[in-house]
């Protein structure tokens, strides 16, 4: 399980802080302005998340119509008359591109109306199947519905692509959705492994430290520690209304769990 970390503090150091892993967990922390990680490719907002070696196995992901009967989070594109569509399948690769979609509701028709979630009418994500690419970013709608993801560069390989929102009328309102769709990098392809886990990982003279036991099937606390010079940070700064994000995804189908920790 890959999961992405964000925290904002005072400091512009802890832009980003690397990939590391917490027993079974691989961790990644992103912040404001840069990034930079042992793992590639993973980045927030418009900076790059191209991974240099992508992947080559194929999978249930790179198989033509496996959206519909994937399961598990976030791993279908229809819920309860919600779909996620997008004429886009191919997106190029080694350049910025704009991944167009449209949410419709259970009349087939665009829905338009979204409530704030975290400061933002739609959460979008793009998750290479190695989980060696990641980016988060924030999508613009037009009038009529279609969305406009403007992603980095992507690399040659399978991806997932994740709508995270909240709709704010109709039969859907005020429930949380996430729903995903694979899109496939031309371009050969070869698979990364994942790093090895550990308990923390250090990145621009921060350290972040993981404590607790993930278990399969029922929720457990981790505890998350940040320090720098061997000293506790105590000015973190809310991000989107919160002062850390964490965003898990599945090794294997890249099942999607995110829960925002809100300010206090």
């Amino acid at each position: 399980m890959v999961t992405s970390y964000r925290f904002t503090a005072r400091h512009r150091g802890l832009a980003a802080v690397g990939a590391a892993a917490a027993l079974a967990l691989t961790l990644a922390a992103c912040g404001s302005s840069s990034n930079s990680s042992s793992m590639p490719g993973m980045a927030h907002g418009g900076t790059s998340s191209a991974s240099s070696s992508p992947s080559t196995s194929p999978s249930m992901d790179d198989m033509p119509g496996m959206d519909h009967m994937a399961s598990g989070n976030g791993l279908s594109d229809t819920q309860d008359g919600y779909r996620l569509t997008s004429k886009d399948t191919t997106p190029p690769p080694g350049k910025q591109n704009a991944y167009r979609f449209t949410v419709t509701g259970p009349d087939g028709r665009p829905v338009t109306g979204f409530a704030l979630d975290q400061t933002k009418r739609m959460h979008f994500y793009a998750i290479r199947s190695d989980l060696t690419g990641f980016q988060h970013v924030h999508p613009a709608m037009a009038a009529d519905g279609t969305w406009t993801a403007a992603l980095s560069s992507l690399t040659p390989g399978s991806w997932r692509l994740f709508a995270s929102f909240t709709p704010d009328a109709g039969p859907g309102k005020g429930k949380d959705f996430v729903l995903s769709r694979t899109v496939t990098v031309p371009g050969n392809a070869t698979r990364t492994p994942l790093p090895a886990p550990a308990a923390g990982t250090q990145a621009d003279g921060y350290t972040v430290t993981v404590k607790g036991e993930p278990m399969a099937g029922m929720a457990h606390p981790l505890t998350v520690s940040i320090a720098k010079d061997g000293k506790p940070v105590t000015d973190l700064q809310p991000y989107l209304d919160t002062y850390a994000h964490l965003t898990a995804f599945h090794e294997g189908d890249a099942a999607f769990a995110h829960l925002p920790r809100p300010p206090r």
